[in-house]
């Protein structure tokens, strides 16, 4: 484990069969070594989706989104007004 003692996990699933709605969003999980008890939290859906949504409530520029979830500005801009439309901004 890092030295923050918590390590994240992102599960995608690229291929699936037989499988589809929730089952195939992507989990971000992270183990958290917690003074020698490991436990551990995840989130489920579109994470790169609520970060971005996160990150603009945070007032944090478009660019500086991209750049640090090294995704382009026109996929931060598009996810973006998406929340917008859904009334999560």
């Amino acid at each position: 484990m890092p030295d923050d003692g918590s390590t994240k996990i992102l599960v995608q699933y690229t291929k699936h069969r037989h499988m589809s709605g929730a089952e195939v969003q992507d989990i971000e999980a992270e183990i958290i070594n917690n003074d020698g008890f490991i436990e551990w939290k995840y989130e489920q859906g579109d994470v790169m989706y609520q970060k971005v949504i996160q990150m603009v409530k945070e007032k944090v520029p478009i660019r500086e989104i991209g750049e640090t979830l090294d995704i382009g500005k026109s996929t931060v801009h598009r996810l973006k007004t998406k929340a917008l439309a859904e009334g999560l901004l």
